[in-house]
């Protein structure tokens, strides 16, 4: 069954890739929303071919699975689960709890686990359980209540700005967030491995003029456009031509990201330098894993 269920997948993804181009743009879009400014050096298109094939839904509310697939593969694809899990065992029986919706979900799996385990993976249903056929990414149990409440303050505030729904649909309909989430723990543990104390500094800027600014900086050799969505733009800051930094200018502020203190006083030099008084600093900041889940 592992063996179908790989292969499954593979259909989907290859499909997709040669037909489906429309729905792959329209999905990228929904995908990178969670990736707000303190993210900039997360490689966002991590987890998004997986999430394309089991959770994007088009126009028609189909999922690409449920499009491409014609046997019971269809529905085990389209009922995975994708989330982040604390091991439990409970009489010979290896147990997910869903750390967020706190539902159970009985595991076949060749993986070795140790109670309280605390995992991200997709889960596929097969005759009453649930098959692990990824392998499945541990984090340290110290991270369970940052990892919970980063998700719980996203189901907060859009209840408090919408209708109030249950937390498993809201899981559904904004599965993207949890690829959020474990891209931001992945490349935070990442950076932890060569920098025990590792922060993102970042430096905050007013403007009032966008398109003057971005003309100001534009026409120098130290920032570069990586990439554009709406009203946001992303530049590349570079001294002697080496990348220091990433900088998100918005319609109101640019937001200056680096790794080090030294190295953004520096980028902040070049704001100062090429945009002047047409930026106008308000503060840096210190940020670290849980403000990054914010």
């Amino acid at each position: 069954m592992l063996n179908r269920i790989s292969q499954a997948v593979d259909k989907v993804l290859t499909e997709v890739s040669e037909n489906y181009q429309l729905d792959v743009k329209a999905a990228f879009e929904i995908y990178k929303r969670p990736f707000n400014s303190y993210d900039m050096d997360l490689d966002i298109e991590h987890g998004f071919n997986q999430w394309l094939i089991h959770d994007y839904r088009n126009a028609k509310g189909e999922t690409m699975a449920e499009l491409i697939l014609e046997d019971e593969m269809k529905d085990v694809l389209m009922n995975s689960i994708h989330s982040v899990f604390k091991v439990i065992f409970e009489k010979n029986k290896i147990v997910f709890k869903d750390l967020f919706t706190a539902v159970d979900y009985v595991i076949e799996s060749s993986e070795t686990f140790e109670n309280n385990d605390l995992v991200s993976v997709r889960i596929y249903p097969v005759e009453g359980k649930y098959l692990v056929v990824d392998n499945p990414e541990f984090y340290g149990a110290e991270l369970e209540m940052t990892i919970r409440q980063s998700i719980m303050n996203k189901y907060n505030e859009y209840c408090s700005s919408n209708a109030p729904m249950g937390i498993e649909d809201f899981i559904k309909d904004n599965s993207q967030l949890i690829y959020h989430l474990t891209n931001i723990i992945h490349y935070y543990e990442n950076e932890m491995m060569e920098d025990d104390d590792m922060v993102v500094y970042v430096a905050e800027y007013a403007i009032k003029e966008r398109e003057l600014v971005l003309d100001m900086l534009l026409n120098t050799d130290h920032f570069q456009i990586l990439e554009t969505y709406e009203d946001e733009m992303t530049l590349v800051v570079l001294d002697d031509g080496v990348q220091i930094g990433e900088a998100l200018v918005t319609s109101h502020k640019i937001e200056l990201e680096a790794k080090s203190q030294t190295i953004l006083d520096i980028g902040k030099s070049l704001i100062h330098k090429y945009a002047g008084d047409s930026a106008v600093f308000i503060k840096d900041l210190e940020l670290g894993l849980d403000d990054l889940l914010e």
